[in-house]
């Protein structure tokens, strides 16, 4: 065999070994130098070529920085100078661009040679084997066997039963593929093909031009004086710009009303580049010939210098317009990227410098251009960006809220530590300004959970060939979080999670929230002793049986799943709440040793015995929405305060036999009521009405059949009372409610609305949806209402709202007469408005607002209101 052949043999080998099922880290820096050390052995002459040693060196330093941080920024570089390692290692003249098309050609089409050489030859001239023909010989029968063996352990369960010692787990058609397309590569890199065509053009170009290889070029047309006016007139409008320039960066006049430096650098970095493209080919073009040797040439160069210089201040000024982008909107790629560009741009505006001073041809600054951008390439590699972003943005923000947490956690892993740090923010789930779009719905935290899991799962698959620094810094500082306490919560909702096992070393966590997985058992919850929060909901348990000891948990929830018996919770004696809606429960009575429980959620079950409630001495709140049977009693229960029978009208009858007097919160919705009286005592006297709920501070009667609520003036110590979906037409007083802070009553068939006259006291108001309404006046009268729905009415006069300070408002659907009145809002946060035309859109320059939703609207207004409101998060409903 040649050595090509047993290098090709080898690299490939150790392709498949490295690489099959793992994570780019050492096995990039181990490859690298394996087929350094084959290349030399096969033509130990490379060693006197400095290019290759050159890119030998570059490509080392590549995979150094994929063994340090595994980015796919340094996987990129080492990918691309192994490409041109290959190529420099049969011709050192070519350009890195013609290079890089040359080996991406030969690794391309490598299916096409070996099927070629495999038709036309199967030896070598010296009549050794070659590594085709050993291909064939050995490596295809062991497939075909392979395959054979398969069947007949399916046809002969004799043969399984005597073949099942044999381990052939690591061979499969996947491992096959991944090795074949393996060897591909490997092959394209060793026998390297080139187009030759290509090669023999590339060598006819000059590098530096002569007088006489250009002395024949005819111009038709005065070019001298051409490039002379364009250059004049060019070189004034940069003068215009600069000095514009110069006065908002420098001289502080700032920029133009209603520009952000967003706008500024995203309009002007890509414009700004290719007006530098288009001037550097107008200067290749007129200086191909005869001007470069034309002894009067010297204004033209003076022209083109100082345009050039004047180039390199626009480049100056837009890199300082995009780093107070970055102070205001932080870093990301794209931000970086215009770094990128700008040095770029500077790097081809000095060649080009050269090659009009040194009288260089065109293709010396492609052929220059191109390897400072791979030099660039490989040189940004040795940054960790991902967690140089992060650094950055952290410690530059004052506040969370204000961080793009969104787009940090959609990163790599490099930054987990860091994000954990401040998740327990109040402010971490809550969206900054400029927030990164995709995040599937979830929220940060979620998110970061998830990312969590994730990088423990995949890195429990590797080993020592996927090892790379970063990862194993993350590793440590997770570790050392935990240690410290400081990971106390994770959110694995709707993962598919089926083990816990990657996050074992997470073992200080408090709460964990597992809705929607796929765990098959409980068991792995035993490494995790701390818990105080566990939810299990949808997780298709059909017992818990394997809940293991779980001495200080306080919060379950079992919902949604198909168990019936609660027999196995004599573990969790502390309970203080427990979900079991939507299970198969028919009855509660075998938990009646948690004497600690607080909070007990009964949803959608069929339980036809409430009695052993009596046993939860402390219990606060009880939720039994949607149950559909009649329990015939239910104990005094004196500690509830909270009770939920929503959409379970079978049980609003117990409230008549023996009601919890202490109540503070009721939820009756969807429960058909045509009237309160539930809500009160029947007495012998007619005259007198007793109030079963004297406590009652929030009162929920969405979606019944109500026309009226007549005793409504008797619960005096509501603060909240909802009405949503009802058929109220009139309400004649809520005098006696003093501290009704929250009524909501949209969604009804209200005609008036004068019984508000009276509610001085309410903070949030909610009326939409009522559309018979005709008089808005009295809300002149609520001077401390900070929050007014009054979408889909009949209103369309602020002036009807020029009393209050307003918080929050909305008036989707709304007609407003005018929205002259809208500046006089000073406190407006939250604003929703539809049907605005051109001439409103003036009033809202004033406003500060933090969201403003606008419906039934031209998409040009409302691109103009985010011009002069770039403060404020401006969202198109449609």
């Amino acid at each position: 065999m040649k050595k090509n052949d047993w290098a090709t043999l080898l690299a490939t080998t150790a392709f498949s070994f490295l690489f099959y099922h793992q994570y780019p880290g050492l096995n990039f820096l181990v490859l690298t130098l394996l087929i350094i050390i084959l290349m030399l052995a096969s033509n130990p002459a490379h060693i006197k070529k400095r290019k290759w040693v050159f890119f030998s060196a570059l490509t080392i330093l590549s995979s150094i920085f994929v063994l340090m941080y595994g980015s796919s920024l340094a996987i990129l570089a080492t990918i691309i100078s192994l490409l041109l390692l290959s190529s420099y290692s049969i011709s050192d003249r070519s350009s890195v661009i013609i290079n890089l098309m040359q080996s991406l050609y030969s690794v391309f089409s490598s299916f096409v040679f070996i099927t070629k050489n495999i038709t036309t030859k199967n030896k070598t001239e010296n009549g050794k084997k070659s590594i085709l023909s050993i291909f064939l010989t050995f490596v295809v029968p062991v497939i075909i066997a392979f395959i054979f063996l398969i069947i007949y352990k399916s046809a002969n369960p004799l043969f399984a039963n005597y073949t099942e010692k044999i381990n052939l787990d690591f061979i499969s058609l996947e491992w096959v593929l991944f090795t074949f397309v393996g060897f591909l590569i490997v092959y394209g890199v060793f026998y390297h093909k080139r187009i030759e065509p290509i090669d023999q053009w590339e060598n006819k170009l000059p590098l530096i031009l002569s007088k006489s290889e250009n002395s024949k070029n005819l111009n038709k047309w005065d070019e001298k004086k051409a490039v002379t006016v364009l250059f004049v007139l060019l070189n004034v409008m940069l003068i215009f710009i600069n000095v514009l320039d110069v006065n908002y960066l420098y001289l502080g006049d700032g920029m133009p009303k209603g520009i952000t430096h967003k706008e500024f650098v995203h309009n002007g970095v890509g414009m700004l580049i290719l007006s530098i493209l288009l001037a550097i080919t107008t200067i290749l073009y007129f200086f191909r010939g005869n001007l470069n040797f034309d002894k009067n040439n010297k204004l033209v160069r003076i022209l083109v210098y100082v345009w050039i210089g004047q180039n390199l201040i626009m480049v100056v000024s837009t890199g300082l317009r995009n780093h107070m982008y970055v102070d205001e909107a932080l870093f990301t790629y794209k931000r970086i990227g215009v770094y990128y560009w700008l040095l770029l741009a500077s790097i081809g505006l000095i060649t080009t410098f050269i090659k009009i001073y040194k009288t260089r041809s065109a293709w010396y600054l492609f052929k220059s251009n191109s390897l400072f951008a791979y030099i660039i390439l490989v040189l940004s590699a040795a940054i960790d960006w991902d967690k140089y972003i992060s650094d950055q943005n952290l410690s530059r923000i004052k506040y969370i809220a204000s961080l793009d947490k969104k787009y940090l956690i959609s990163l790599s892993e490099t930054n987990l530590a860091q994000l954990y740090t401040i998740k327990n923010d109040k402010d971490f789930n809550t969206d900054s300004l400029y927030h990164f779009e995709y995040s599937y719905g979830y929220q940060n935290a979620r998110w970061l959970d998830y990312k969590l899991y994730r990088f423990f799962e995949n890195n429990a698959k590797l080993d020592w060939k996927s090892f790379n620094y970063r990862k194993q810094r993350v590793l440590s500082e997770i570790k050392d979080l935990n240690n410290k306490e400081l990971i106390t919560s994770l959110d694995l909702s709707s993962s598919c999670i089926y083990s816990l096992k990657p996050i074992f070393s997470i073992f200080n966590i408090k709460e964990l929230i597992l809705k929607n997985g796929r765990l098959a058992s409980l068991n792995d919850l035993n490494n995790f002793p701390k818990l105080q929060k566990l939810d299990l909901e949808g997780n298709y348990l059909l017992s818990l049986d394997s809940l293991p000891l779980l001495k200080d948990l306080t919060h379950l929830s079992v919902a949604n799943n198909p168990i019936s018996e609660l027999n196995h919770l004599d573990n969790t004696k502390h309970l203080q709440v427990l979900d079991v809606s939507n299970t198969n429960l028919k009855h509660i009575n075998d938990i009646s040793f948690l004497k600690e429980l607080k909070e007990l959620l009964l949803n959608g079950n069929k339980i036809n015995d409430l009695t052993p409630l009596e046993f939860f001495p402390k219990l606060e709140s009880l939720s039994a929405i949607n149950i559909q049977t009649y329990p015939d009693k239910i104990p005094e229960l004196r500690s509830l305060k909270y009770l939920n029978i929503s959409g379970s009208p079978a049980l609003q009858n117990l409230l008549k036999l023996k009601a919890p007097i202490n109540i503070e919160h009721l939820n009756l919705n969807s429960n058909s009521l045509k009237n309160i009286d539930v809500l009160f005592e029947a007495t012998n006297n007619k005259n007198i009405t007793t109030i079963k709920f004297k406590k009652l501070k929030e009162l929920h009667l969405e979606s019944n059949d109500l026309y009226s609520i007549n005793k409504i003036n008797l619960l005096t110590s509501v603060e909240t009372l909802n009405l949503t979906n009802n058929k109220i037409r009139y309400i004649a007083s809520m005098a006696a409610l003093k501290d009704l802070k929250r009524l909501y009553i949209n969604n009804n068939d209200l005609r008036d609305i004068h019984f508000l006259d009276s509610l001085v006291q309410i903070k949030e108001l909610n009326i939409a949806n009522n559309q018979s309404i005709r008089d808005f006046k009295t809300f002149k009268k609520l001077p401390n209402l900070l929050s007014l729905n009054l979408s889909n009415t009949d209103f369309n006069d602020l002036l009807d709202l020029s009393a209050l300070t307003l918080e929050e408002l909305h008036l989707e659907g709304c007609r407003i007469k005018s929205f002259e009145g809208i500046k006089e809002f000073k406190q407006l946060k939250t604003l929703y408005v539809s049907h605005l035309e051109q001439k409103d859109i003036a009033q809202f320059k004033s406003l500060k607002l933090k969201i403003l939703k606008v419906s039934s609207t031209n998409t040009a207004l409302i691109l103009k209101l985010k011009k002069i409101l770039p403060n404020t998060e401006v969202i198109e409903i449609y």
